[in-house]
Formats: C-alpha cells, structure tokens, sequence
C-alpha cells in the first residue's frame, strides 16, 4: 500500500501504479507464454487473477477538492489502460468496469489531519510524493500556521523550509 500526503493530481500515485502493473506483466509473461496459455483458451493461468495490484492499495491526501477528484480520477484512468494492455498482451484481463476498486484519496490538510486515519500505518508499505517546497520567507499566512502546528517546539523552525513539516509528519508515521 502507498501514501502520499501531498498528492496533488496525483503524478505520483499514477506513475507508481503504472510502474508496478508494469512489473507484474513482466512477471506473469515470465511464468510462461500465458497468451498462449490463459485460463480462457484452456490453459493453466487465469491473467485475471494474476493481476493483483489494485488502485485501492493507494492513498493521497490532498487539500485541494478539484486535485482530488482528479487524482481519484486519474487512478481509474490508469487502470483502464492497464487492462487494455494487459488484455492485448494476454488476451485476457480482469474487467474494469463496474468501478470496484478506487484510490482512496482524502481531502484535507494533511499537516492537520492524522494519516492514521487515511491509512493505519501498519498498514501502509510505503510514503511517497512531492510536497510542496516553499522557503520560510514565502509562506503566506495559512502556511505559517501549519509550520507553527506541526514544527512549534522545533528551535528556530520558523527559518525551515515548508517541505519539513511533511518530513517532521512522517517520522512517527514510519516508525509506528
């Protein structure tokens, strides 16, 4: 499972999930010729449930409602073709719709909101993304008050920049 906590449209998940389906075509083409071989034509593998990497082992949160959606979005988008690819290389896949599995992406200040309530993070595998970087000298007024939130009993985290609340987040989510 993945987090990002400053997922914007969602690059980052879209690209991990495309990477990964990736690997695991590699993979199953490797088992064998499964074009050849697939549960549908009489053969021994069944591609449909060998595809086991889903939209819903990833999450994002992301303080902006349009970015959100479009993220979640973007996330069925990349399924779809991943199927089609699948389907081409196999000749069969699991089907996209219905819209079953979906990312679960959050909208809210991630520097306010608790990730544990997002994804437990014993379950999550792995944080990623880009958070914003911004100096200290730039941040407007809503920014500041998530510096002071998050980096407050730091010394001098005022001269921080932004990024390191994401970072400071991160740390006893990681490490739970």
């Amino acid at each position: 499972t993945f987090l990002d906590p400053a997922c914007g449209c969602g690059n980052f998940l879209v690209v991990a999930y495309r990477e990964l389906r990736q690997l695991e075509m590699d993979t199953i083409e490797a088992m064998g010729d499964i074009g050849l071989t697939n549960a549908s034509q009489g053969g021994l593998f069944d591609v449909s449930t060998l595809c086991r990497v889903k939209v819903s082992q990833f999450y994002g949160i992301e303080i902006d409602e349009s970015a959100a959606h479009i993220a979640k979005v973007a996330m069925w988008i990349t399924d779809h073709q991943m199927n089609l690819e699948a389907a081409e290389r196999f000749g069969t896949t699991r089907p996209t719709v219905p819209l079953i599995d979906s990312a679960t992406i959050v909208c809210g200040n991630s520097l306010w909101l608790n990730w544990n309530d997002v994804i437990p993070a014993e379950q999550c595998s792995y944080v990623l993304g880009n958070p914003p970087f911004i100096g200290a000298k730039f941040l407007n007024d809503e920014q500041r008050d998530d510096v002071a939130h998050v980096l407050g009993k730091i010394p001098s985290s005022g001269l921080l920049d932004y990024v390191t609340c994401w970072y400071v987040q991160a740390l006893p989510y990681i490490h739970a």
